[in-house]
């Protein structure tokens, strides 16, 4: 008997810290292409949606409804916040 990771309808399970995406391409009765994404991990969703609206022109895109539109690339600690007070104070 072979098993080829399938789960649950998922073709396999990500490792542990890391990320992607696969799709699937279908098309509507209209003949306009209907792309399902499934993301894991940390994924740009925004560079994701152009690189498929730029693949797949007019496409409907499941799956990236609910994903935050704005990406956060760095936060602030308090610890970081109360470092850079301290150091404008000094320069003042």
């Amino acid at each position: 008997m072979f098993d080829f990771g399938f789960n649950e309808g998922k073709l396999f399970e990500p490792a542990t810290g890391s990320s992607g995406y696969s799709i699937s391409v279908s098309h509507d009765k209209k003949g306009k292409p209907v792309v399902k994404v499934t993301t894991y991990g940390d994924v740009d969703f925004a560079e994701l949606r152009k690189d498929i609206e730029r693949q797949y022109s007019g496409a409907k895109i499941e799956g990236l409804e609910s994903k935050p539109l704005i990406r956060i690339v760095d936060e602030e600690t308090e610890d970081d916040k109360r470092k850079s007070d301290e150091k404008r104070k000094k320069s003042s």
